[in-house]
């Protein structure tokens, strides 16, 4: 029977190789986000456009378009909470915790891996397209026009008239 001296060893051990795996991830993460940079920087113009078409006002595409960031996770609440989220101008990982925006830990990033799903800037903007192409949700907008009209609105607030996406097939 091993005595506590030597699970505390091993312990340690397993932290240092813990470590070391969380650094590479960080890494691999941080090399796919930003090679998909150019995609990213379009994720904010097609959230305003499939906003209102996917089932009510969705926080994760208001973000999207109008504080140009696409939020993974989200720890804790009130002054604890800790948004990690990918700069949609930058193409980096970056956090906010208490009004202070960073570049994401690599603690933080391995916690973000686990939303992989929320990293593939391609199928985001792929679905996206998708849901702006579907008709409107009744009562987010009254009309077509008025969809048009806030979107033109919302377009000239967050500075998105240069930006030119399409959403066809």
């Amino acid at each position: 029977m091993k005595g506590i001296e030597a699970h505390l060893e091993e312990m340690e051990k397993l932290k240092g190789e813990l470590a070391a795996k969380t650094m590479e991830l960080a890494a691999a993460m941080k090399a796919g986000i930003e090679k998909q940079k150019d995609v990213w920087k379009k994720i904010p113009r097609l959230a305003l456009l499939a906003e209102g078409r996917c089932g009510g006002r969705s926080h994760l595409l208001f973000k999207a378009f109008s504080q140009r960031r696409w939020v993974l996770h989200i720890t804790g609440h009130g002054p604890e909470r800790t948004e990690i989220y990918i700069d949609l101008d930058t193409g980096e990982l970056r956090t906010e915790s208490d009004y202070c925006w960073c570049p994401a830990s690599p603690e933080l990033t391995a916690v973000a891996a686990c939303h992989a799903e929320h990293l593939d800037a391609e199928k985001i903007a792929d679905d996206l397209k998708r849901i702006a192409r579907a008709p409107l949700e009744p009562g987010v907008f009254y009309s077509e026009d008025h969809y048009e009209s806030t979107i033109a609105k919302r377009k000239r607030d967050f500075g998105m008239l240069e930006q030119m996406v399409t959403i066809e097939q």
